[in-house]
C-alpha cells in the first residue's frame, strides 16, 4: 500500500495519536480534544493529496528546502494548513521547539503505523 492511501484511509488512529502527543506538551493538557486535533486532519489529507500529485525534480527539489514550487493546489493547501497550525499552537502558548515536535512525532506516528 502506498503511502498516501494508508495516510488516507487511517486518519483517525493518527489524529488519536497526535492528540495523545500534543496532550503531553505542557499547553496541551488544558486544551479541548478539538483544539488539539485544530488543523492536524487539513494537514493529514494534504499531504496525501500533496504525495499523489506529479511533480518534476526541480519542483520537488524546491519544495524540500521551504520554497514551494510544487503543483498548485495540493501543495498550497498543505502550506496553508500547516502555517494555520503553527500560528494557533504559537497563539494557544506552545513555543517553536514544542510546535516542530508535533512534526515530528507525527511523521514518527504516521511511519510506526504504516509500517
Amino acid at each position: 500500500m502506498r503511502l498516501a492511501d494508508f495516510i488516507l484511509g487511517n486518519v483517525e488512529p493518527i489524529l488519536a495519536e497526535w492528540e495523545t502527543f500534543a496532550r503531553s506538551l505542557a499547553p496541551g493538557g488544558k486544551m479541548t480534544k478539538l483544539a488539539l486535533r485544530n488543523d492536524a486532519e487539513a494537514m493529514l489529507r494534504a499531504t496525501a493529496r500533496d504525495m499523489q500529485s506529479g511533480q518534476t525534480l526541480t519542483q520537488q527539489a524546491s519544495k524540500s528546502k521551504g520554497r514551494g514550487g510544487a503543483v498548485g493546489e495540493e501543495s498550497n493547501g498543505l502550506d496553508h494548513a500547516s502555517v494555520l497550525h503553527g500560528v494557533a499552537r504559537m497563539g494557544s502558548g506552545f513555543d517553536i521547539m514544542e510546535v516542530i515536535s508535533e512534526y515530528r512525532a507525527l511523521r514518527a506516528s504516521v511511519l510506526r503505523l504504516w509500517t
